[in-house]
């Protein structure tokens, strides 16, 4: 039994007992059998039978179908593995370009997340600070923080900024912490907000 004549079957099921069931499913079974079209597959010209006179035009045979199903699958297979490679070669020129400026602020600071270790921070936070901002992890964080806050927190000028810590506590992991530890400030305000530290300092 094909499947159409299962389904015709299940419907009959719902016909009133007081008619016959048998004699309703084989009627409409005959009628059915009347509207099959014989009709050659579009693609390979194999002799199908449809029961619509609307699918003459797209009818296709099983194997064809499967072909088809298969051909498609390849095609969606090959397309995500050329964009896995593009990723992976956008991926390379990033490192490539990591802290040469050719990259987005944003861009090298979240590659930070991927790139630094344990040990980094520990070199960091134990190298003397001159060195420290020297180095390319420094460079990468005040870039970002500026692109993030382009004008100085105090007056507003958008010249001359630099990036003020306002603890050391969290030196080498300014990453994760650089809204609560670090400051954009221009050159003018750089240097009294230092004038007023060291001031605090002498009479401690």
């Amino acid at each position: 039994m094909e499947k159409w004549e299962e389904a015709l079957k299940e419907a009959c099921l719902l016909v009133p007992i007081e008619v016959n069931q048998t004699e309703v499913f084989n009627k409409v079974r005959e009628f059915l059998k009347l509207r099959q079209y014989k009709i050659a597959c579009s693609i390979c010209g194999k002799t199908i039978i449809v029961n619509n006179k609307w699918d003459f035009k797209n009818a296709i045979c099983p194997e064809c179908k499967r072909i088809r199903y298969e051909k498609r699958k390849e095609k969606e297979e090959k397309a995500e593995l050329e964009r896995q490679k593009r990723e992976k070669e956008r991926q390379q020129r990033k490192l490539a370009n990591f802290g040469t400026g050719k990259n987005t602020p944003a861009c090298d600071f979240y590659l930070l997340f991927d790139l630094i270790t344990k040990k980094d921070i520990e070199i960091l936070t134990s190298m003397p600070y001159k060195n420290f901002l020297k180095t390319l992890y420094w460079r990468v964080v005040s870039r970002y923080v500026k692109w993030k806050n382009p004008t100085c927190s105090l007056c507003g000028s958008d010249q001359n900024l630099n990036v003020h810590h306002k603890t050391y506590e969290n030196r080498g992991r300014e990453y994760l912490t650089w809204k609560e530890d670090l400051i954009v400030l221009c050159d003018k305000c750089h240097k009294k907000f230092h004038n007023i530290f060291q001031e605090e300092l002498n009479e401690k």
